[in-house]
């Protein structure tokens, strides 16, 4: 007999887990996870969050990472249009980024290369929030 079924073992279900458990510490939790691992699903490809919640996952998880000692990097990232097609995409990646509060610039293809000179595109976005952590050992970290 369990309290909680949570149903999935990516991020946001052992994220949900994690909080159930610090709230109600008797709580008896189950995780039902499809897979043979955690995070093998959509945490385990990219990780990413709904634009909706991009600010606020941001932030929870650089302090969930530095509470717990995990390795990570706020380091941004640039994202590209190479062909003609991709300029509507990055429009519309920046209208949705601006619309949800985050920093983002635009960024003309001179301006990327001074930022990655091996790289050839049309124009570019910055967003210098994004970083980079190993989800692997967050979810981990978040069974224990």
């Amino acid at each position: 007999m369990h309290d909680y079924v949570i149903i999935g073992g990516g991020i946001v279900g052992l994220a949900t887990a994690m909080t159930v458990g610090k709230k109600y510490p008797k709580a008896r939790i189950l995780v039902l996870e499809k897979g043979q691992d955690v995070g093998q699903h959509q945490t385990g490809r990219n990780g990413s969050l709904k634009a909706t919640f991009a600010r606020e996952g941001n932030r929870s998880m650089v302090q969930f990472c530095r509470g717990h000692g995990l390795k990570h990097e706020v380091c941004g990232k640039v994202i590209l249009a190479t062909k003609g097609a991709d300029l509507t995409l990055l429009d519309r990646l920046y209208r949705r980024g601006l619309d949800h509060r985050l920093a983002v610039t635009r960024l003309a293809s001179e301006q990327v290369q001074e930022i990655e000179p091996h790289v050839r595109c049309l124009a570019g976005l910055k967003v210098p929030s994004t970083g980079i952590v190993n989800y692997r050992e967050v979810l981990l970290n978040m069974l224990n």
